[in-house]
């Protein structure tokens, strides 16, 4: 995915180690030989970040390191212009979007404002459909986008973080159900994880037929 490097050269303060590097939506995490736990070092708390030939480099807690990363141009981007929501969604000005269930997140509700996003119902004109659910029984709401929809559906569910009776597995197990399959996982808020849905390939077009056929 090349977010990730599972083996590296990790340099703290002229000082290098063995270990492996990370990068999240909010934070970069280190593995370094010798220390019981992964460092987490937030993306807000970097100062300095640059990229010179395949090393990373940023200042965190007074202390300078270096990360080997072959991607280093690429990180350091990621790191000083991170992805908004939005773009993590795919949804771009003008998108034509159908959402419920988020009218308590300000936050998304102004960026989707100041995107300037055309709401639609739920249905073939919504190129993307973003839903915020806080019970299983809302997962019904896969069914009925994937017939209201069509092939072309791009479902987001945002769901609750560390909520065992809504989970990750739930969302997956609804939509494997329907004849989707996840293909991402985003971070949505604080509160919130978002897993992307869509048809899967192999069961595209089986709605026309079924209906065809009866």
């Amino acid at each position: 995915m090349g977010n990730e490097v599972e083996r590296t050269t990790i340099t703290i303060e002229g000082r290098e180690h063995a270990g492996s590097a990370l990068l999240e939506t909010d934070e970069l995490l280190l593995r370094i030989a010798g220390e019981p736990k992964r460092r987490r070092v937030p993306i807000a708390s970097m100062n300095d970040v640059s990229a010179l030939g395949d090393r990373l480099r940023f200042q965190h807690e007074g202390q300078r390191f270096e990360v080997v990363v072959p991607s280093a141009t690429r990180w350091a981007a990621r790191i000083t212009s991170p992805p908004t929501l939005l773009d993590k969604l795919g949804i771009v000005r003008g998108t034509s979007v159908h959402v419920r269930g988020l009218d308590d997140d300000d936050a998304f509700v102004r960026a989707l404002d100041d995107a300037a996003v055309t709401r639609a119902p739920l249905g073939k004109k919504a190129a993307v459909v973003v839903v915020g659910i806080t019970t299983r029984d809302e997962l019904a709401i896969v069914k009925k986008a994937r017939a209201s929809v069509g092939d072309a559906l791009v479902l987001w569910i945002a769901y609750p973080k560390g909520k065992k009776e809504l989970s990750e597995d739930h969302v997956r197990a609804a939509a494997i159900a329907e004849g989707l399959v996840d293909v991402k996982v985003a971070r949505f808020s604080a509160l919130r994880s978002a897993l992307k849905l869509v048809v899967r390939k192999s069961e595209r077009g089986t709605a026309k037929r079924t209906r065809a056929g009866t």
